[in-house]
Formats: C-alpha cells, structure tokens, sequence
C-alpha cells in the first residue's frame, strides 16, 4: 500500500499494529514519514523489488515536503542502485510528474502517478525502459465526482452549503488499475496497459 497527501488526517499510519498489518509505503519526501515506512521491500522470485512513495510539490500545499527529485536521487543511490524499483508519485500537476519521469527513466522501472483520481491516457514504456503513467485514476463510485457524493460537491461549488463528505457505497462503480510485466533481469518494462472497468456494486 502507498500513501498520499491525506494519509495524515487518517488513523496514525506509524501505528505499530497498523504498520505490521498493512506494509505502508509512505511519502519517503515528508518529515512525518518514519524511516520505516519510507520504502518498502518485496522479494519476488527470490529478487528485491522495491516500491517507493513521492509527493509532488506544484499546488499541493503540504508543508515541509522535500524536493521529490532529490528524494528519489538520495534513496536511489542508498537502495545502492536497486535494479526493481516501483514508483508512486502522488502529484497534481501532470508536468512535474511527466517531469519526473524522465527524470528517473532508465533507473526505476515503473513510475506511475495517482492522485487527481481520474486515469490519463499516456501510459508508455520510455526509451531506457521506465515504465510511465500520469495518473492510474480512482476506484470509487462511478456517479460521483471523483469519488465523492455529486450532490454534496455541486451543493459546495453552488455555495449552497458546505457538507461533509459522503462517498456512496452501492451503485455504478469503476476500477483503475495498471498491468506491469517486468524483465526480472533488466528491471525494464516488457509489457504495459491500462485497466478500466465498470461494475456495480449492489
């Protein structure tokens, strides 16, 4: 699991029993993030894959946050140069993680964006091998704005009223997701594709 700019309105992510339940990769670039939860380890086929979180800066107003491209440089060379590295860059702006990208291309081996909820339709395999997306998009109630009860957002831009959030539970539902093949040896991507379903959740 991989944070955001919201992981810290939630429970206590550095909970211990949270912590050791859910394996959490937390923003590596925020001073809150303990050095436990700033990158995460998985062996697969006795290889380490790393996965690593990253919050953008550009309109994201969270204070205190270090510079997401020299985080990356820091821990990249402190991981020694892990040839498996995944890459979650929970940013606004589609420039600086497009920025990002190439910034990383060639060292991590996927590096997809999330946070704006709604999938882009860029997913590529740069020329060094990096897997790229802007945005994964969201999975949440599909008659909503952007996963939020619609009545709730209108009446908020409206002026109407300023409610707090409900998210419906039932009802048209879509699922975001991305599909990676990796080249065990290289860490470059063989294959990439977007996943985007619609289903109803009764």
């Amino acid at each position: 699991f991989t944070g955001g700019n919201h992981v810290w309105s939630k429970e206590d992510p550095a909970n211990p029993e949270l912590a050791s339940a859910f394996p959490l990769a937390l923003p590596a670039n925020d001073p809150r993030t303990i050095d436990a939860q700033r990158v995460q380890t998985l062996t697969i086929g006795g290889q380490k894959l790393f996965v690593l979180n990253l919050l953008g800066q550009v309109f994201m107003h969270e204070e205190g946050t270090e510079n997401p491209f020299h985080t990356f440089d820091k821990l990249y060379e402190t991981l020694q140069r892990p040839k498996l590295l995944l890459v979650d860059l929970h940013a606004e702006a589609t420039s600086e993680k497009v920025a990002f990208g190439f910034h990383v291309e060639g060292r991590a081996s996927l590096v997809y964006g999330t946070h704006t909820h709604v999938p882009t339709a860029d997913a590529r395999v740069l020329p060094l091998g990096t897997g790229y997306v802007s945005d994964i998009g969201m999975t949440g109630s599909d008659d909503s704005v952007l996963g939020v009860s619609k009545e709730v957002i209108m009446s908020r831009f409206l002026g109407t009223a300023k409610v707090p959030f409900e998210y419906p539970e039932t009802g048209a539902a879509q699922v975001n997701a991305l599909y990676c093949e990796l080249d065990m040896k290289t860490g470059k991507v063989t294959t990439l594709k977007q996943l985007h379903k619609k289903l109803t959740i009764k």
